[in-house]
C-alpha cells in the first residue's frame, strides 16, 4: 500500500456521512475513487472490533481528505489514528481491524525465566519513555456552531515532568458532542502510549505471537516478586540459526512500543535469513547469507527513517515549545566573514614643486581583496577619499607600494593618508 498513490484528490463535503469504518473499507477494497486503480484487498473486522465506540459513529466529513499522490498506507494510518481500533495484516493476506487489549491481567503470552508454565526468555531490557505530547485537545473548529471540545492526558508523563502539560496542536473535527471530542482525544493518547517504547525481550521461538499482542515478562531474579514489564508488541523478528548456537537455534525478538514508527502492523513481509554452516565455501550459500543480512539491515533502516520522520514532524508541529532545534554534522556551509585590510602610511618622498611620491605598506589584504588602493591628501588634518587621491587599482598581494601625487601647490602644507 505504501506504493499505491492517489490518482486524484479526495475532498468530501461537510455533509458526507461516511464513518471511519466506511472509509477504511473503501480504502482497503480500492473502491474510493482516488484508489480505484489499485489492488483490492480484503478487510476483516475481527470479533470485538465494535468495542471501539468511534469506528462506527465518527464521521470525519470534510476534515478528512486525500491529497493527490498520497500513499494508500498513509491514508489508512491517518484514519486509524482517530480511533481505538488497530489494523494488522495476518497470514490470510487480509487487513484485520481489531480492538487491542492494552490493560488488565489477561495476556496473550507470559514470559518468565523461572517457571515452566510460561515461556522462557534469554534477555530483556526495560525502558520508560515519556508520552509527548501528554495532553491532546480535540474540538470543533472556531468557526463552527455549536462548539464542542474534549481532552485527555497521560498522567505518568504529566507527573514525571513536574506536573507540566505538553499539549498537542489542536485537532479540529466536525464534532457532534463534547463526549465525542473526549473519546477521540483518549484514542489519540492511547495511540501515543502504545507507540512509547517500554523495552524488549529475546526468547525461544513463539510462532503464535503476533504484533499488538498484550504480553508480560517477569524476571524472577529481581526482588521478592520479580521485575515485570507489560505492554503491546510493536515489533517481532524471528530467526533460525544453523550454527550450534546455544541455548537455541530458533528464537525471536519482540519489542514493546514504536507501533507508529514502522507503519501498519504486519505490513513487512516475513524475510527468510539462511545462515550457512561456518565451514561452507559455496558461493551460493555465502550469497544467501549476505542477502539475508542485508535484508535485515534494510528493514531496520526503514524503521529508523520512519521513526525520525515522525519525530521531525512532531517537533515541527510543536515548534512553539522549542527554543532551537540543532542538527549537527549533516551539512557544512562555508561562511564568508568580511575583514578590513591592514595598510600603513609611510613618509612622502621625492617632493618636487608640484609632485611627490606617496609610500604605502599593505600587510593584510582583508576579505575580500581591496578594489582600489592609494593615498589621499588634503590641507585638513584628516584627508579622505573625497579629497585628492591616487588610484592604483585592485590590490592582489601584500607589500610595499609607491604612488605618484600630482597637481600639488608650491608652499602648501598637505596631510597624506594611505587607503
Amino acid at each position: 500500500m505504501a506504493e499505491d498513490h492517489a490518482s486524484e484528490a479526495y475532498t468530501p463535503e461537510d455533509t458526507n456521512g461516511d464513518t471511519v469504518k466506511d472509509i477504511l473499507t473503501k480504502v482497503v477494497e480500492a473502491t474510493l475513487t482516488c484508489f480505484s486503480h489499485c489492488k483490492a484487498y480484503t478487510i476483516t473486522f475481527d470479533t470485538g472490533y465494535d468495542s471501539d465506540t468511534l469506528i462506527d459513529t465518527f464521521k470525519p466529513a470534510d476534515y478528512f481528505s486525500v491529497a493527490s499522490g498520497e500513499s494508500r498506507l498513509s491514508v489508512l494510518k491517518r484514519l486509524i489514528s482517530w480511533i481505538y481500533d488497530k489494523a494488522i495484516i495476518k497470514a490470510d493476506g487480509a487487513v484485520h481491524i481489531l480492538y487491542p487489549t492494552v490493560t488488565g491481567v489477561t495476556y496473550a503470552s507470559e514470559y518468565n525465566d523461572a517457571y515452566g508454565d510460561y515461556h522462557n526468555f534469554f534477555d530483556k531490557s526495560v525502558r520508560k519513555r515519556l508520552v509527548i505530547p501528554n495532553k491532546v485537545i480535540v474540538s470543533s473548529h472556531p468557526d463552527h456552531s455549536p462548539q464542542y471540545t474534549g481532552n485527555d492526558t497521560d498522567a505518568d508523563s504529566y507527573a514525571a515532568l513536574g506536573n507540566r502539560y505538553i499539549t498537542s496542536p489542536p485537532y479540529y473535527i466536525r464534532a457532534t458532542s463534547n463526549a465525542q471530542c473526549t473519546s477521540i482525544a483518549s484514542a489519540k493518547i492511547q495511540n501515543l502510549q502504545l507507540a512509547t517504547e517500554r523495552g524488549h525481550g529475546i526468547a525461544p521461538m513463539n510462532v503464535g505471537q503476533e504484533v499488538l499482542d498484550y504480553v508480560k515478562i517477569t524476571d524472577s531474579r529481581v526482588g521478592s516478586s520479580g521485575d515485570t514489564r507489560t505492554g503491546n508488541i510493536g515489533y517481532i523478528n524471528r530467526w533460525y540459526s544453523a550454527y550450534p548456537k546455544q541455548p537455541t537455534r530458533f528464537g525471536f525478538e519482540f519489542r514493546f512500543g514504536s507501533l507508529e514508527a514502522g507503519g501498519l502492523a504486519g505490513t513487512m513481509p516475513p524475510r527468510m535469513v539462511t545462515i550457512s554452516d561456518p565451514n561452507t565455501t559455496t558461493l551460493a550459500e555465502k550469497y544467501t547469507e549476505l542477502y539475508g543480512a542485508y535484508g535485515v539491515v534494510y528493514d531496520r533502516l526503514g524503521e529508523v527513517i520512519a521513526n525520525q520522520s515522525q519525530i521531525v514532524n512532531y517537533l515541527t508541529a510543536i515548534s512553539e515549545y522549542m527554543w532551537k532545534l540543532h542538527v549537527g554534522g549533516q551539512l557544512i556551509i562555508p561562511v564568508w566573514i568580511p575583514g578590513a585590510p591592514t595598510i600603513t602610511t609611510q613618509a612622502v618622498s621625492d617632493i618636487a614643486t608640484t609632485t611627490a611620491t606617496g609610500n604605502i605598506t599593505l600587510t593584510d589584504l582583508g576579505v575580500p581583496d581591496p578594489t582600489a588602493y592609494g593615498v589621499c591628501w588634503s590641507t585638513s588634518s584628516s584627508p579622505t577619499i573625497a579629497d585628492d587621491t591616487t588610484d592604483e587599482g585592485a590590490a592582489t598581494e601584500t607589500g610595499v607600494f609607491t604612488t605618484d601625487m600630482t597637481s600639488l601647490t608650491t608652499g602648501t602644507l598637505y596631510y597624506v593618508r594611505a587607503y
